[in-house]
């Protein structure tokens, strides 16, 4: 645990990270998250979730409090060749269809995993 820092100190950006959320018994469980300023007046979520899901809450709400602990996300090796392949597949077709209707959804999407996965390597 010497790598994880308060949570006070975690990027409120939407940025996602892994956190320490404690647990009933005292024990504290390990995912991935992210803060929503917008949600709740500012809630952290698991990744993955959000307010617009309607079985969803903030991490507070279905755990026993907000995360207590943060550290930059690595990525899984699995997630990235996911995300690299995905890449390559929008850019290799266009489904039939002219590629801003049947590729820039797909693009839309791959293109926010990678930022929220590599945020360095966007400089916009």
């Amino acid at each position: 645990m010497n790598d994880y820092q308060p949570i006070a100190s975690a990027p409120r950006d939407g940025t996602q990270i892994e956190v320490l959320v404690p647990t009933r018994d005292g024990g504290l469980i390990a995912g991935r998250a992210y803060f929503d300023a917008s949600a709740y007046d500012g809630s952290w979520w698991w990744a993955g979730t959000s307010i617009g899901e309607y079985h969803q809450d903030p991490i507070r709400e279905i755990n026993h409090g907000d995360p207590l602990f943060w550290r930059r996300e690595t990525a899984p090796a699995a997630e990235v060749r996911e995300l690299i392949v995905g890449m390559a597949e929008v850019l290799m077709s266009d489904c039939g269809v002219p590629p801003c209707v049947g590729s820039m959804a797909p693009a839309e999407d791959l293109t926010g995993r990678a930022r929220r996965l590599f945020p360095e390597a966007f400089t916009d």
